[in-house]
């Protein structure tokens, strides 16, 4: 639980420290911290800057979920939670990982996986989250494999 704690931490001092307004292209991902918490934790910056910043004494130029939107990505391995929010957060943000080979890895079930954990989600956003998102992130050229 630490890590998320850390995650959480570091997003909300990069946010109000003004990192994403001087870095445009800057890019983050979360790996192994899964990503069902993402929507709550964007939900609870925007309404502390809502609640406690005057139109007079906005300490950014945008909603903290904005910056998060733009800059943030989030792996997740088995986290049912994260499809289902992919609307609040965004599909474009979440990148389904195996964590092969490791202990925690969905490895050899990983379709079943998948399958259970996108169970409702539209199938061309269980196609972003576990291909294309990554794929694009990383400027990856798969014409040249």
């Amino acid at each position: 639980m630490r890590g998320i704690q850390d995650v959480q931490s570091s997003l909300s001092t990069m946010i109000v420290g003004h990192v994403f307004d001087r870095f445009t292209r800057l890019r983050i991902v979360s790996a192994e911290n899964d990503c069902g918490w993402v929507p709550h934790f964007m939900y609870r910056q925007d309404h502390f800057f809502h609640k406690y910043t005057s139109s007079e004494d906005k300490l950014l130029e945008k909603k903290p979920s904005d910056y998060i939107r733009r800059h943030f990505w989030a792996t997740f391995q088995d986290d049912i939670v994260g499809p289902m929010t992919c609307r609040y957060f965004g599909e474009d943000n979440y990148m389904w990982a195996s964590d092969f080979p490791h202990g925690d890895s969905t490895w050899p079930n990983s379709r079943k996986v998948v399958e259970q954990d996108f169970n409702g989600v539209p199938q061309t956003i269980t196609q972003k989250i576990v291909h294309s998102n990554v794929v694009k992130l990383y400027k990856m050229d798969l014409h040249e494999l």
